[in-house]
């Protein structure tokens, strides 16, 4: 199994075709002061998985800080995996965790680490800044 696609956005969602549509994508939250709580947001990523990764996995989604220290309980999830209807084909699975009220207590970079069965697929930064007087960073 491997990581195609990450990011945070504001929305997502995926379509009838499968197709997976992600609206306002970011990667730094400018704050006015710290700490801050960004009323929501949603980690999307598309996994590709084969034969071989059919049953049943642990994902989650863990959130740390500049020294690896958890900053909330990880996000997890069982799921199950069928295997891919064309044999020799990799399938695309799309996975979209929305995050409410997410804490950051200082500026910095944070890191959304993407797991399954406690292997890293991916890992995704987030920079939080504090803007001065005027909205500049």
């Amino acid at each position: 199994m491997k990581c195609q696609l990450a990011a945070l956005c504001e929305a997502a969602n995926v379509s009838a075709a499968g197709q997976i549509n992600i609206l306002g994508e970011f990667d730094t939250i400018n704050a006015a002061q710290v700490p801050v709580v960004w009323p929501l947001m949603v980690f999307v990523a598309k996994l590709k998985a084969g034969a071989a990764d059919a049953g049943r996995h642990t994902v989650s989604l863990r959130v740390v800080d500049e020294d690896m220290r958890l900053v909330a309980p990880p996000l997890e999830a069982e799921v199950a995996l069928a295997t891919p209807p064309i044999a020799g084909i990799e399938s695309g699975w799309p996975l979209i965790l929305r995050i409410a009220n997410a804490h950051f207590q200082t500026v910095g970079t944070y890191l959304f680490q993407l797991r399954v069965d406690g292997t890293m697929l991916c890992e995704l930064p987030l920079h939080v800044r504090q803007t001065q007087a005027g909205g500049q960073p």
